[in-house]
């Protein structure tokens, strides 16, 4: 995964660039200049916005099924579960009308059209999305882990929940606030004019780019799945141990009966 980079068939910009305007020329062994091929409208990205908008029909028809089924309630009638719903759908809601969207429209018109404040936001807001879903899906596993766990202190989940959730949307936050500084737009003149949402510039090395992809990495995806894992890992154990014990208790019983 490249949080920085944008897919290839949008992407026409090669090589650091210091300035938002540049000339798209390239030094070649076999001739004076030769230009890069600037990305079009696909049969394959076709496809994709076709897929992507069946997509998000179904996931908006769902989740707001899903929002309003768990909204109608009062908030003090709400149970931590219903809390930690809401919140997922709210999460899988940013990615639905806002990653979806993103993606199909700029597939459609190729280069970047909505102007540079709106390619840092729509950037900020993509990615906070995305950990958002990750986080509150963390939060969801420590709270099934702590029911199933320690089921006593079921009276104090909603406090726990809320404290776990509110770190969740803060960490979402704070992971994706580089985003508004690392991508602006860039514009070339040769072979024509050609704007794209880019982080071409924003990194003075090459290592620098790869440690965030990195880090982005492992907190969107690594550390919550290795959390998750965990957790339910633990789950699976603890239900095995009691079914196991009450198989034993059964048996016991039987032969004492016997």
């Amino acid at each position: 995964m490249n949080i920085t980079k944008e897919a290839g068939s949008r992407s026409c910009i090669s090589g650091p660039w210091l300035s938002n305007s540049c000339d798209m020329n390239t030094s070649s062994p076999n001739g004076p200049h030769t230009h890069l091929q600037l990305p079009t409208f696909s049969p394959a990205a076709k496809a994709r916005v076709i897929i992507t908008f069946v997509i998000f029909t179904l996931s908006a028809s769902c989740n707001l099924a899903a929002l309003w089924a768990a909204a109608r309630t009062s908030r003090k009638k709400r149970s931590h579960v219903r809390i930690l719903i809401l919140n997922l759908t709210t999460a899988d809601l940013l990615v639905t009308f806002i990653v979806m969207p993103l993606d199909a429209i700029w597939n459609i018109t190729v280069q970047w059209q909505a102007g540079d404040i709106a390619c840092r936001i729509l950037m900020f807001l993509k990615l906070l999305s995305m950990y958002s879903c990750a986080f509150v899906t963390v939060v969801i596993s420590v709270d099934r882990q702590s029911a199933i766990l320690n089921p006593l202190a079921i009276n104090d989940a909603k406090k726990k929940n809320k404290i776990m959730l509110s770190a969740a949307w803060l960490m979402s936050i704070l992971l994706s606030l580089p985003q508004l500084f690392l991508f602006h737009t860039v514009t070339i003149t040769k072979p024509q004019n050609f704007t794209q949402c880019t982080t071409r510039g924003s990194f003075q090395e090459h290592w620098q780019e790869t440690t965030y992809n990195m880090v982005s990495f492992v907190c969107l995806f690594l550390l919550p799945l290795l959390i998750m894992i965990s957790c339910y890992s633990r789950i699976l154990l603890e239900i095995s141990k009691r079914m196991s014990k009450e198989t034993r208790e059964y048996y016991v019983e039987r032969t004492l009966t016997l």
